[in-house]
């Protein structure tokens, strides 16, 4: 349990930016915000397409958010972002911003240039497999990738390799890249650049829904905003994140949303 000093003020206790959403994707960036809400983080600030800023302020007075230039991510709004990122803890980034060539640009860039820990979700993932010579440097950068996303980003499929080969290969990437991978799935492979791994088996079926990976791109981040590193903020988050799955299932069955499920987070 993370522990507050008695005399912090607020933004103490960490500050998380979401940057994502595009025309189509409006709710990825708004269950990543929700996410890091939900973990205690004191500040969350979004940064979404210029449409969708009133939708993302109806699902909680707390977030505090802000526009894209347009209805999705564009060079131009590079330096605000970055701005933004000077005042913030971590940056979660990627979801739901689609893959056009100029938002993968502008994440590129942002990716290169930020100055804060990094969660890379979606299409940061890919960015990030286009970057030459990408290095972590003093940030926390933290991975959070399917199968198919890891597939791509190697360009080499995954999907037969037995479990213990996947959570070898986990490692050596994490240790290559200088980053925490959480490969999300059944059971979560959660590796470090230390060497460190971990596998997570709390879950249910129940969240194969839409929407559960921005929510724990959001948990990740705001765990690591509130002073936990990446490994131990991805432990605790797939752990909370499958109980609550399990929970929910054992309380309403199938027919659940991805909203419901939030609410169990506490």
């Amino acid at each position: 349990m993370m522990k507050r000093l008695k005399t912090s003020h607020k933004g103490d206790n960490g500050r998380v930016l979401v940057v994502g959403g595009n025309e189509t994707y409006h709710g990825a960036p708004i269950l990543a915000g929700l996410g890091a809400e939900k973990s205690g983080a004191d500040l969350v600030n979004l940064i979404v397409p210029v449409n969708q800023q009133n939708l993302a302020r109806q699902f909680s007075t707390n977030l505090i958010v802000d526009i894209f230039s347009g209805r999705s991510l564009r060079f131009r709004d590079v330096a605000k972002i970055l701005d933004r990122a000077e005042s913030s803890d971590v940056l979660v980034i990627g979801n739901g911003l689609g893959e056009k060539p100029q938002t993968l640009k502008a994440l590129r860039k942002i990716i290169e240039q930020c100055p804060c820990h990094l969660v890379l979700d979606a299409a940061a993932l890919l960015a990030l497999a286009e970057l030459k010579g990408f290095e972590a440097g003093k940030r926390i950068v933290v991975l959070t990738p399917h199968k198919g996303e890891l597939d791509r980003m190697l360009e080499k499929s995954v999907s037969d390799l037995t479990q213990k080969q996947l959570q070898t290969l986990v490692q050596q990437k994490a240790s290559e890249w200088h980053v925490t991978i959480v490969l999300k799935g059944p059971e979560d492979i959660i590796a470090d650049p230390e060497g460190n791994l971990h596998i997570n088996t709390t879950g249910h079926p129940v969240m194969t829904k839409g929407g559960t990976g921005d929510v724990l791109a959001g948990l990740i981040g705001g765990l690591m905003a509130q002073g936990m590193s990446g490994f131990e903020a991805a432990k605790e988050a797939t752990k909370k994140w499958g109980e609550v799955g399990e929970f929910i299932a054992q309380k309403k069955g199938l027919m659940v949303t991805i909203g419901e499920m939030v609410e169990n987070i506490p």
